[in-house]
């Protein structure tokens, strides 16, 4: 009864070959044509799988659109000197001093040299003669670094303002379409890596309407910042290149933080004109950090935690979290960014569009600053804008402290770029 039932399908059925295989009146064919249909079973089945993977990839597609608008918003532009603190303010700090003088006693090298006038003219006799014997540590330019990052991460903004250089002294002048932009426009804005940095707020601006939009672009309208990072006072250990960071962000994006893969970096000694891309947030590494190392990177973004008063090893915020500190928060966090290198953390794989994003067209152009004819200008600059300026440094004082920023829209034309999921499933 059922291989009659099973006959009458096969003669019956749609599927090519199943009644070829029965009706076929020698051995060899119904062979051939079973092989046939297995073989076209496994690649149907095969496909499948290709389809299915290809789905659970999220494959993303991705559209552009051009627009020109009669006016753009400003971009918000953070600007950060490279070295975090003051070196002079940190002998007051003894969480600060004891990373620095750590590095001292473990590299052996003389706290005096940073003293002297001329690094280049100290006798190093003693401190070589103890090296000598010592193998190089391969972790000279990073470990006391990042140890001396994570304790200034739980430093509160009251304090740190102390350790950091004053506004006066490290923005020299600021004009935006040629009106000064000091004072109000001016906020600052926390970064693990540089400290206290200061925000120009476009919509705080009178030369710009009410929430920081723009009729106009191309150099006429730039913001131009003169500044000063003082490398004197440089933290041993800590800052290896004078120089500025320089982040741009959408008047309208709420940031908590300035993270440094989001600046380009501008040396002393230089003129940079820069016109920036608004790029996606995603803090995946911050959060994958939290999770494997049990610390926050950026704690001050959870508490502002006064580091005289309280051992780090007692700091922890009212969601229990702990700032990374301890050399084993340092290792972990270098074991993580090694198995980046190979591997996306699976929570970053969740960092995935619908994102939407609008960006203006990149551009930056550097050059060599300031012309001789125009170190009399800097001069007078610096006699009325500088504290601490004395007039007797010269050349070299410019080309190795100061550095010129201009910021600009190259057009009021920009791109909108819509990404989205390749394949969804319908509800």
């Amino acid at each position: 009864m059922v291989k009659e039932k099973v006959g009458e399908y096969m003669d019956y059925a749609s599927i090519h070959g199943i009644g070829r295989m029965k009706n076929s009146p020698f051995i060899f064919l119904k062979i051939l044509w079973i092989v046939a249909l297995v073989a076209s079973l496994a690649v149907i089945a095969w496909q499948v799988s290709e389809l299915y993977s290809k789905y659970k990839s999220y494959p993303i597609s991705t559209s552009i659109e051009v627009t020109t608008a009669q006016k753009l918003y400003f971009p918000g532009v953070t600007i950060c000197n490279t070295n975090p603190v003051m070196n002079s303010a940190i002998q007051n700090s003894s969480q600060l001093l004891e990373v620095v003088n750590e590095g001292y006693d473990e590299y052996f090298i003389d706290a005096d040299a940073f003293k002297a006038s001329d690094v280049n003219d100290y006798n190093y006799t003693v401190s070589d003669n103890l090296a000598s014997s010592k193998p190089l540590d391969q972790n000279i330019l990073w470990y006391i670094k990042e140890q001396f990052k994570m304790r200034l991460s739980v430093v509160d903004n009251d304090d740190l303002k102390e350790l950091t250089q004053h506004i006066h002294d490290f923005i020299l002048l600021c004009n935006f379409a040629g009106t000064n932009c000091s004072g109000t426009v001016m906020n600052t804005i926390r970064s693990y890596d540089y400290g206290l940095c200061y925000y120009f707020d476009p919509s705080k601006h009178s030369a710009l309407e009410p929430g920081g939009k723009i009729a106009a672009a191309g150099r006429r309208y730039a913001l131009e910042l003169l500044l000063n990072v003082e490398q004197s006072d440089f933290v041993p250990f800590v800052t290896s290149s004078p120089g500025v960071a320089i982040g741009i962000h959408h008047p309208e994006e709420n940031i908590t933080f300035f993270d440094v893969d989001e600046s380009i970096f501008v040396p002393t000694g230089f003129e940079a004109s820069i016109s920036l891309t608004q790029q996606c947030k995603r803090d995946c590494f911050y959060k994958y950090i939290l999770t494997k190392c049990k610390c926050y990177m950026n704690f001050f973004e959870h508490a502002y935690i006064n580091i005289t008063d309280v051992p780090l090893d007692e700091i922890v915020d009212d969601q229990g979290i702990a700032p990374c500190h301890t050399d084993e928060h340092y290792t972990c966090i270098q074991n993580i960014q090694i198995q980046n290198i190979k591997l996306t953390p699976e929570v970053c794989l969740q960092c995935l569009p619908p994102c939407f994003e609008t960006y203006f067209e990149k551009d930056v152009a550097i050059s060599t600053w300031p012309s001789e004819n125009f170190l009399p200008i800097i001069r007078r600059i610096l006699t009325k804008q500088y504290s601490q300026w004395d007039g007797s440094q010269r050349e070299d004082y410019v080309r190795n402290n100061l550095a010129l920023v201009r910021i600009y829209l190259k057009s009021l034309t920009f791109q909108t770029m819509t990404e989205e999921y390749s394949y969804s499933v319908r509800k």
